[in-house]
């Protein structure tokens, strides 16, 4: 029996992210539609089987819904890391190839503040609508071309990974083709609730300051920063040796395992 594989999907109302998790799920499991209104209110679970390998797949409700309480959303996305335990092999945040607009680029802010820095070892970004592709005679990398500024920086992030789904197509050469790309990324590493907590910590480190600089003013809150800063930023070069000591940590288990034949 190869080696579970746990994924989440994460992405904006109305990009194919339900359809996503369906096509990985090789059926009707997801409430699936396109709307600007959001049909996954909150976390769904299901496992399948690819071939002799179980895959966990998780999907979330979507980023900057509207009719959706932003506190609840971020409160769901957490909770897959507890549906994903011991930890996820990967993110997959979803965008679609139809349009990129200022929403898609608030949802890669919104993942990374949420999960942490840590957890562009773990994504892989799909972009929906693979057939149109086709359909134009051209490739993911010549649209790329055109895309914005800050989604190219991201992708370099992610270290390139990256690939185009056709949710209409039953073929299972992309999912064959995504599964290798987290194979790749090594699938004895995982993001844990350890790394989220460490992610979570900094948050609030940044939103404290941010609420001094609200409530204090000119000489005062100079001030204030002065005294404030450089505790400030041991705590956070303390919580990012946190992560380092946890990927060093995970790392090892691969050492400890005996490896297998892919």
């Amino acid at each position: 029996m190869e080696e579970e594989l746990r994924i989440v999907l994460v992405g904006k109302t109305g990009v194919g992210k339900s359809a996503c998790a369906n096509t990985l799920a090789r059926g009707q499991i997801f409430e699936a539609k396109m709307c600007l209104k959001g049909v996954t209110q909150c976390c769904q679970y299901t496992m399948v089987k690819f071939g002799s390998r179980k895959i966990v797949v998780i999907d979330t409700p979507g980023i900057l819904d509207a009719e959706m309480d932003p506190i609840k959303v971020e409160q769901e996305i957490k909770l897959s890391t507890k549906l994903a335990a011991p930890g996820l092999h990967a993110i997959l945040v979803v965008l679609s190839l139809q349009r990129i607009d200022k929403g898609d680029l608030e949802v890669l802010k919104f993942v990374v503040k949420l999960f942490g820095d840590n957890c562009l070892s773990f994504i892989i970004v799909l972009f929906t609508h693979g057939d149109s592709l086709l359909k134009n005679n051209t490739t993911l990398e010549e649209k790329l071309k055109n895309a914005p500024e800050p989604l190219n920086d991201f992708l370099e992030k992610c270290g390139q990974r990256y690939m185009s789904f056709d949710n209409t197509s039953k073929h299972k050469e992309q999912i064959k083709k995504l599964i290798k790309m987290i194979k790749k990324m090594n699938v004895r590493v995982f993001y844990t609730n350890e790394s989220l907590k460490i992610a979570e910590d900094e948050m609030k480190k940044e939103m404290e300051m941010r609420n001094e600089k609200l409530r204090l003013k000119g000489e005062e809150y100079e001030s204030y920063m002065i005294e404030k800063t450089e505790k400030y930023e041991t705590e956070i070069k303390d919580l990012r040796e946190r992560i380092r000591q946890l990927e060093i940590t995970n790392s090892s288990l691969q050492h400890k395992t005996e490896s297998k034949v892919w």
